[in-house]
């Protein structure tokens, strides 16, 4: 806690449009720990997410939301850390449905089989590793209200969450 950190208030300030149950502050603590990593961390957040679905969740979905949320930024700071771009992008907006959709980009160095993503066991981290995404699977297997994709293109990894408005 002694460490005083030096932040883009402008950069910064886009968290202000974010629900104030904790995953503002998720995603605030991440940034700055990606950013320590020497990680070039670009945010979007629209407004009008204020708007949306993840302003009427409830505590049981705000907490799988932070689950989800936990181990996507976690895996992307991984991958970006160690990618020769460091690079990662959060974007946040409400789509015409004012679902709340998140878009999570990283740069990534190593190869992926996008078929075994999300598996028991797999892993492109080491033994021991690949609970993460297997954790985040069961969570919307559970819950009906999260979407999930994966893309990968060109070395960006790209996972998109949507919470339906509907549920």
């Amino acid at each position: 806690m002694k460490e005083k950190i030096i932040v883009n208030q402008e950069k910064y300030a886009k968290f202000g449009h974010l629900p104030p149950n904790g995953i503002k502050g998720l995603c605030y603590f991440k940034v700055q720990e990606a950013e320590k990593r020497g990680i070039n961390v670009s945010i979007n957040i629209s407004k009008r997410i204020e708007k949306s679905s993840i302003y009427k969740l409830s505590i049981k979905d705000q907490r799988d939301l932070g689950k989800i949320l936990g181990v996507f930024l976690d895996n992307a700071i991984e991958a970006s850390g160690s990618s020769s771009r460091k690079q990662m992008g959060m974007e946040f907006y409400a789509n015409k449905d004012r679902e709340f959709v998140m878009i999570l980009s990283n740069t990534f160095d190593n190869s992926i089989n996008k078929g075994k993503i999300g598996k028991e066991k797999f892993t492109t981290k080491g033994k021991d590793r690949g609970h993460g995404l297997l954790l985040v699977n069961h969570i919307v297997s559970k819950n009906k209200i999260f979407e999930i994709s994966t893309k990968i293109s060109n070395g960006i990894y790209v996972q998109t969450l949507k919470i339906k408005k509907d549920y």
